[in-house]
């Protein structure tokens, strides 16, 4: 007799959950061009963020307070955008993270900015 955890899988298996493999690979900590670049699952998503210096990192936080909009706030060099996930667009993060002195964010190349963004845990 197989027994659960209550998760689907049998006690005596390893299964590891990786929701987006490209947050994996893909740091959110700017490159020496002052730019990081964010792609997400999904389609019309992906944007780049432009900042003062090479030292900033972008870390995003779950709030559905904000409903489809976004909020971005600086402290140090953590520029912390809080998101509604699943809900907020692309264009939403931009417009958000363009209220931040020295910072600005634009869609890279084939994404206009519709699709939602998804805080990857």
């Amino acid at each position: 007799m197989r027994t659960t955890t209550g998760d689907g899988y049998p006690d005596n298996h390893l299964v590891v959950d990786i929701p987006d493999i490209i947050r994996v690979f893909v740091s959110d900590k700017a490159e020496a061009d002052f730019t990081v670049d964010l792609a997400f699952r999904g389609d019309n998503n992906d944007f780049k963020v432009t900042g003062p210096n090479a030292d900033f990192e972008v870390k995003f936080k779950q709030d559905p307070v904000v409903g489809t909009g976004a909020s971005a706030s600086l402290a140090g060099d953590t520029l912390t955008v809080t998101i509604n996930s699943g809900q907020t667009t692309a264009s939403s993060v931009i417009s958000a993270i363009g209220g931040i002195g020295g910072y600005s964010a634009a869609n890279l190349s084939g994404n206009d900015g519709t699709g939602k963004v998804a805080k990857i845990t």
